[in-house]
């Protein structure tokens, strides 16, 4: 039960950092989405005569290339989450390493012992 009950809450501390973490990701990215960006301004460009040459109105162009960008604004975002956390239990597996020196060392007999026998 102990197990279970750690391993939920393990999942839910989990969740939550990334949750978080691709939050302040997303802000961080998301201020560089201006008009003062020239890399953006070629992206807007760029996708701006492609929606116009795929017959969408000019009126539906700024708020889809909005969403596109926003879109891959917060999977950038995620993934740097992800990557956070991947490096966070790394680091706890690293210090939690030198635990296993602690566990007891079981000696098996010379007697031949049956898996599954006490």
């Amino acid at each position: 039960l102990f197990q279970q009950v750690g391993g939920n809450v393990g999942y839910a501390l989990v969740v939550t950092v990334i949750e978080r973490q691709a939050q302040a990701h997303y802000a961080y990215l998301a201020g560089n989405i201006s008009q003062l960006n020239k890399n953006f301004m070629v992206f807007y460009h760029k996708s701006q005569g492609l929606l116009l040459h795929q017959g969408v109105p000019a009126a539906g162009v700024h708020p889809r290339i909005l969403a596109v960008s926003s879109g891959m604004v917060n999977r950038q975002a995620l993934m740097m989450a992800y990557n956070d956390m991947s490096i966070v239990l790394l680091l706890m597996f690293i210090a939690l390493l030198p635990l296993v020196l602690l566990f007891p060392v079981y000696k098996s007999s010379q007697e031949g012992v049956v898996l599954g026998e006490i």
